[in-house]
């Protein structure tokens, strides 16, 4: 007898996992940022023995360090854990583009893809890691603008 399909929004995420997804994060914007488990630590209000901790998967991350490392490094932090429960995370603000800021937004991200698709049709890991921060922005300029007035005009 096969395992019942279980909806993914009904399953159940084990802890170990998301605390290996917070620490492959932490240790990625460590490495990419050049930080030391001290400064990863100030941004958390920890000490850098427990930054280590965090970083190593060898301790759980409360609340308050977890929603520090959320505001300070938003979805290079939590993209991957909260989407092991089908969330997402996003900045909550106003839009800071007109319309054709938001055109160009548009367009840098479409050059991107275009780039990564061009040798072998694929978007890989490194190619999508490649366009985080761009896509972070594009959605943050989304959500702004479905949070407040959804019309938008160039401005001469």
């Amino acid at each position: 007898m096969t395992d019942p399909q279980i909806s993914s929004r009904n399953r159940v995420v084990s802890a170990s996992s998301l605390i290996e997804a917070a620490a492959c994060a932490l240790s990625a914007i460590k490495d990419e940022d050049g930080l030391t488990d001290a400064e990863l630590g100030a941004v958390l209000h920890r000490g850098a023995d427990q930054a280590q901790r965090y970083r190593t998967g060898l301790a759980e991350m409360g609340m308050i360090a977890f929603l520090r490392a959320c505001s300070a490094w938003n979805g290079r932090f939590a993209a991957e854990i909260v989407g092991k429960l089908d969330l997402k995370l996003s900045r909550v603000g106003a839009g800071s583009r007109s319309a054709r800021g938001f055109a160009s937004l548009l367009a840098r991200l479409q050059v991107a893809v275009n780039a990564a698709l061009e040798n072998d049709d694929e978007i890989d890991g490194d190619e999508l890691r490649s366009m985080l921060a761009l896509l972070d922005e594009t959605r943050n300029e989304i959500e702004a603008m479905q949070a407040g007035s959804s019309t938008l005009r160039a401005v001469a």
